[in-house]
């Protein structure tokens, strides 16, 4: 399945295609130690797919659908908090299986200090 790695620079405007193993793992080292607030500004569409957010193997927030008959955006959703440390620079995104025809379409993605 679509396993894909990135680094974080100011998200805008990304389409995540599904795939049967739909995940991106977005590298964080390049942010400061600390604790984050996980913010995202994300699109409903048709194709919609649910996902959730992960670090290692915890999961960080609600399962989010964005599926809509009706296209929209949803702004400044808070997702949950991660950590940023020696261990933990990453967070994956996960589509929800079976995830083969949708796509999630992250409009902006954003990493608040507390």
């Amino acid at each position: 399945g679509l396993n894909m790695s990135v680094k974080y620079s100011g998200w805008e405007g990304i389409t995540i295609s599904g795939n049967d193993n739909g995940r991106i793992r977005i590298d964080l080292s390049e942010l400061e130690k600390g604790r984050y607030n996980m913010v995202a500004t994300y699109i409903l569409h048709s194709k919609g797919c649910i996902f959730s957010v992960w670090q290692r193997q915890k999961k960080i927030s609600e399962d989010i659908s964005t599926f809509s008959s009706q296209s929209g955006k949803i702004t400044s959703t808070e997702i949950g908090e991660i950590q940023i440390n020696d261990f933990y620079n990453s967070v994956t995104l996960e589509l929800e299986p079976p995830a083969e025809g949708k796509e999630l379409k992250i409009y902006e993605l954003m990493f608040i200090r507390y």
